[in-house]
C-alpha cells in the first residue's frame, strides 16, 4: 500500500511538473518608445482635463450654491408678497362694506333731506295760503271798514 502511494505521488508530481505556472499563463505585451510616450502624453491630458472638469465642477457647485441662496430669497420674498397680499385683500373687503354703509347712509341721508324738502315746501305752500287769506280779510276788513265809515 504505501508503493501504491509513492507511485501515485510521483505520477502527481510529474503531472504539475509539465503543467506550465499560473505566472506563465498570463500573456505579455511589449510597446514601443512611440507608443509609451503617446500613451503618457494621453495621461497628462486626461490628468489635465481632470483637473479642468474638478474646477469647472467647483465653480458649477459654487453657481449652484448662490443660485439656491437667490431662490430662498425669491421665495422668501414671494411669501412676504403674498402675506401682503393676503392683508391688502382683508383690507379692501372692509372698505367695500364700508363704502356700503356710507352708500346706505348716504342714500338714507338724500331720503330725508328729499323728505325735509317736501315739508318745507308744504310748509311755504300753506303759509303763502295762509298770508293770501290774511290780505283777502284784510281787505275785506278795509272794505267793510270803508262801508261802515261812510254810512
Amino acid at each position: 500500500m504505501k508503493t501504491g502511494r509513492s507511485i501515485l505521488l510521483l505520477a502527481l508530481l510529474v503531472l504539475c511538473w509539465g503543467r506550465p505556472s499560473c505566472g506563465s499563463c498570463a500573456e505579455t505585451y511589449t510597446i514601443t518608445e512611440a507608443q509609451l510616450m503617446t500613451l503618457e502624453e494621453n495621461l497628462t491630458a486626461l490628468s489635465m482635463n481632470n483637473a479642468a472638469l474638478l474646477e469647472t465642477l467647483n465653480e458649477s457647485n459654487e453657481d449652484l450654491t448662490i443660485a439656491q441662496s437667490e431662490l430662498m430669497t425669491l421665495r422668501e420674498q414671494l411669501k412676504e408678497a403674498k402675506d401682503q397680499l393676503r392683508r391688502l385683500s382683508g383690507q379692501l373687503e372692509t372698505l367695500k362694506e364700508e363704502s356700503a354703509r356710507a352708500k346706505e347712509s348716504l342714500k338714507t341721508a338724500n331720503e330725508e333731506l328729499q323728505s325735509a324738502v317736501e315739508s318745507v315746501q308744504k310748509l311755504e305752500k300753506t303759509r303763502r295760503r295762509i298770508e293770501r287769506q290774511r290780505n283777502f280779510w284784510e281787505v275785506v276788513a278795509v272794505v267793510l271798514g270803508g262801508i261802515a265809515v261812510t254810512r
